[in-house]
């Protein structure tokens, strides 16, 4: 009875870490549902998997364009595109930035 409670407590914890209160969706935000980007992976015909990946819209010195690629399974395809979606994230971040990015070769040696 005990070791029941307390693995419910456990699941109820893990669901509740990833959870968003401030927005009125309150699920866990993946890439798939990334304001930036534009997310589809669909499957074919002949029996493969089509990831498709493209800014929404042209940010401010983000000049990279759309990335297409084909795969046998749907996990390679979400696989890959999570992990373009993330770096495609973090690319258009930067880039639209209103502060330079940070070099710390120019600090002196001792404030590194």
């Amino acid at each position: 009875m005990l070791a029941d409670l307390r693995r419910y407590v456990r699941e109820l914890i893990r669901e509740e870490i990833g959870r968003d209160y401030k927005s009125v969706q309150t699920m866990p935000m993946n890439f798939e549902h990334y304001p930036e980007l534009i997310v589809v992976i669909d499957f074919l015909s002949d029996g493969k998997w089509v990831a498709h990946i493209k800014p929404e819209k042209q940010y401010r010195g983000y000049t990279a364009d759309e990335e297409i690629k084909y795969f046998n399974s749907k996990v390679d395809a979400d696989n890959w595109a999570r992990q373009v979606a993330d770096r495609m994230r973090r690319e258009i971040m930067q880039a639209d930035s209103e502060f330079p990015s940070f070099n710390m070769s120019r600090l002196p040696k001792n404030d590194r």
